[in-house]
């Protein structure tokens, strides 16, 4: 597969069914109460069900997109770190509008000591806002 099929695949509806990813998260609950208490934690990504994205290795490179139709919310920011995975331009300023988001590039990430280490953020944009 090549980056360029990957797009191709995951505008499909059957993105999981053909791709096959991997799901990362980050420490959610973690990250949720040192934001309860002022405090900065950095995000951990690991590999995990119930995750916002979608993991893919091509010729030994891991890109990560998030899930296909992702509609992202104020919450998302600060829950799944997904300011720490993805470039968000003209999304975080609208906080309180719900986002469907359109991949403009994965991110690149590697595998250390049990973590998902970000090397290159993604980036995405709003496809639209939702009210």
């Amino acid at each position: 597969m090549t980056l360029q099929t990957m797009f191709a695949l995951y505008a499909d509806s059957n993105w999981h069914r053909l791709v096959r990813p991997q799901g990362i998260g980050a420490n959610v609950d973690e990250l949720f109460q040192a934001e309860r208490q002022h405090q900065e934690v950095e995000p951990k990504f690991t590999t995990k069900e119930g995750r916002i994205y979608d993991l893919v290795t091509i010729d030994g490179t891991h890109y990560v997109v998030p899930q296909p139709g992702l509609i992202l919310g104020e919450r998302y920011f600060r829950w799944e770190a997904f300011d720490r995975m993805f470039e968000t331009p003209g999304i975080k300023s609208h906080p309180q509008l719900a986002v469907e988001v359109e991949v403009i590039r994965p991110a690149v990430v590697e595998l250390w000591l049990g973590r998902w280490i970000v090397l290159q953020k993604g980036e995405v944009r709003a496809r639209r806002f939702l009210c």
